[in-house]
């Protein structure tokens, strides 16, 4: 079995966990969860296949991408699977009883010090939540963020860390064209808007959009899957909107003019 299925699977598995694992989620809950997974899943599988019927992207990693990138997924998939584990063990817990309980208070003292959207949760809510849903929602929410923040510094660091010309050939292999000036630039201002937005809850805690996962009220007041969906958007937003705005920049920066 080749090891980009291993981690297909692995990665499969990883986001289907929670669907089943978390203490309290209604039915429809699970259910969506399970259906997004598997939808996401499938379009994942096409790409795949739509990439392998094209001969020249097919095309084997160049020798730093072969030595460090099998360490790079490891050490990603570990983050996520231990945040994950964490997250959802936290989800039986309560404040400030047994172990679990102290490693959630931990978590949500230092969440509510380094991210400001995770200490709106205990002052910026109307009506007010409970002590139990603060530990809760401050707890669960650092935890994603934790990994989310050390997976993003790892990928960084490891395109810092490959050669130039390997980028080159990897951007070349995907087919992929300089975008211009404005592009770039475009890409860069909305990765940095939206990781401030995500960062400091900018209207998340006053809006009135229908999508709950956007509303602190709504999914801080819903079951553990509404949770740990913000959790999830909260990571997307806060670190890899960033990661694509450089991607963008770097593409401009390598590949010659079309």
């Amino acid at each position: 079995m080749k090891n980009s299925v291993l981690a297909g699977y692995i990665l499969f598995f990883l986001a289907l966990l929670p669907g089943w694992a978390v203490h309290t989620a209604a039915t429809q809950s699970r259910v969506g969860w399970f259906g997004a997974v598997i939808f996401f899943g499938f379009i994942g599988l096409f790409a795949v296949l739509s990439t392998r019927a094209y001969p020249g992207t097919d095309r084997k990693p160049g020798p730093f991408a072969q030595r460090y990138g099998g360490y790079l997924c490891v050490f990603i998939f570990a983050t996520f699977l231990s945040g994950e584990s964490l997250a959802i063990a936290l989800t039986y817990g309560e404040p400030d009883q047994g172990f679990i309980g102290e490693i959630g208070s931990i978590l949500s003292a230092l969440g509510s010090y380094l991210f400001p959207v995770v200490a709106k949760y205990a002052n910026s809510i109307q009506p007010p939540l409970s002590d139990k849903s603060i530990f809760r929602a401050q707890s669960i929410i650092t935890c994603f963020l934790f990994a989310g923040f050390i997976s993003s510094i790892s990928i960084f660091i490891y395109y810092v860390a490959m050669p130039k010309n390997e980028i080159t050939e990897r951007l070349n292999a995907g087919g992929r064209k300089r975008p211009n000036t404005l592009t770039a630039f475009a890409g860069v201002i909305f990765g940095i808007l939206t990781s401030l937005s995500a960062y400091f809850g900018i209207d998340e805690f006053q809006t009135k959009t229908e999508h709950c996962w956007l509303n602190a009220a709504c999914y801080t007041a819903g079951d553990d899957l509404t949770l740990f969906w913000a959790a999830v958007g909260k990571i997307v937003m806060m670190f890899f909107f960033p990661l694509g705005g450089l991607a963008m920049l770097v593409a401009r920066r390598t590949l010659p003019e079309n």
